[in-house]
C-alpha cells in the first residue's frame, strides 16, 4: 500500500506558497495501464480493487469524510445538465435525448437498497499497478476514498476495461468486451463475494453502464458550460467523450441480460 512520508514537522503533508504538499515512497517497477492489454490484468485489477475494499469492511464509513458530495449521484449530474442546457445554445448532437431515454433506468438502479461503505471511488484500470509478472500490487490515487456504494467502484472499473477504446476516441467501432467483463469479476468477486449483499449483487450487471453514463452527462455538461472543469485538447473534446461514454452506456444497458448471465455463472462457480 501506499506510504506517506512525514514532514520534518511529523505531519503528513507540509505546507508551501499556499499550498498543500505530501510525499509517498516510490514503489520499485510497478506499471499502470490507460487501457488493459490482456483478460488476465483485468483479473488482477479486479482482485486488486477487490482486496482493497475487503480489507476496509470492517472499517464503518462514517470514519471517513466525504471529500466529495454526491460524487456519483445521478439525480445531482442531470440537474447540472440541465441547468448548463439553460444558459447555452450549443449542439449536443442528439445525446441530451441519449441522456433522457437511459435516465430513468439508471435512476433506478441508483435508489436500489445497499449499504453505505468505504469506497475508492475512482476506479480506472491506471490506478492500480502492476508488477512485471503482471500481478496487482497497489491501489493508487486515494483522494476520493470515501464512504459509497461498492458497485460504483465495480462500475468505474467495467466502463474502463469493457471498451475497447479509449475515452475520447472515435467510438464509432467500438465493442463492449465481455471476456474482461468477467474477467475483471471473477478476479473481484474471488476477494468479496462473501461481503456483497443481494442488493450488490443485483447492481453488479449494469455498474459499468452507471459509471459510463454519470460519466458521459458530466462531460455533456462540461461541454455546453465551456470546458471549464476537464482539461481539453480541442473544442469538442468532451463531446466525443460524452458520445463515447453515453454509448458505452447504452450498449451495455442492451446487454443486461447476457451480463446477468455470465455473472450467476461466476457466482455459481465460486459456490
Amino acid at each position: 500500500s501506499l506510504e506517506l512520508i512525514p514532514g520534518t514537522d511529523g505531519e503528513l503533508y507540509i505546507q508551501h506558497d499556499d499550498a498543500a504538499w505530501r510525499m509517498y515512497r516510490f514503489l520499485e517497477g510497478l506499471t499502470a495501464y490507460d487501457m488493459l492489454p490482456s483478460a488476465s490484468l483485468a483479473a488482477e485489477c479486479g482482485k486488486g480493487y477487490g482486496r482493497f475494499l475487503y480489507l476496509l469492511e470492517d472499517l464503518p464509513a462514517s470514519h471517513l469524510v466525504t471529500t466529495i458530495p454526491r460524487f456519483h449521484d445521478i439525480s445531482l449530474r442531470l440537474d447540472q445538465l440541465e441547468t448548463a442546457r439553460e444558459h447555452s445554445s450549443i449542439e449536443t448532437d442528439g445525446l441530451y435525448e441519449l441522456v433522457q431515454e437511459m435516465a430513468p433506468v439508471m435512476l433506478t438502479l441508483n435508489e436500489r437498497d445497499v449499504p453505505l461503505r468505504i469506497t475508492h471511488n475512482d476506479t480506472k484500470a491506471n490506478n492500480i499497478l502492476f508488477t512485471r509478472e503482471g500481478k496487482a500490487a497497489c491501489v493508487v490515487d486515494l483522494d476520493t476514498v470515501m464512504p459509497g456504494k461498492l458497485w460504483y467502484d465495480t462500475g468505474d472499473s467495467l466502463r474502463s476495461v469493457m471498451s475497447d477504446t479509449a475515452e475520447d476516441a472515435d467510438n464509432s467501432s467500438s465493442s463492449v468486451n465481455t471476456d474482461y467483463y468477467e474477467a475483471f469479476l471473477k478476479g473481484f468477486l474471488s476477494e468479496t463475494n462473501t461481503i456483497l449483499t443481494q442488493g450488490e449483487w443485483s447492481c453488479l450487471p449494469l455498474s459499468g453502464a452507471y459509471m459510463a453514463f454519470i460519466m458521459g452527462v458530466r462531460f455533456l455538461t462540461d461541454h455546453l458550460n465551456g470546458d471549464v472543469y476537464y482539461k481539453t485538447a480541442y473544442r469538442g473534446h468532451n463531446l466525443q467523450r460524452a458520445q463515447n461514454q453515453l454509448t458505452l452506456a447504452h450498449r451495455i444497458c442492451g446487454m443486461e441480460a447476457e451480463l446477468t448471465g455470465l455473472l450467476e455463472k461466476i457466482r455459481a462457480d465460486l459456490n
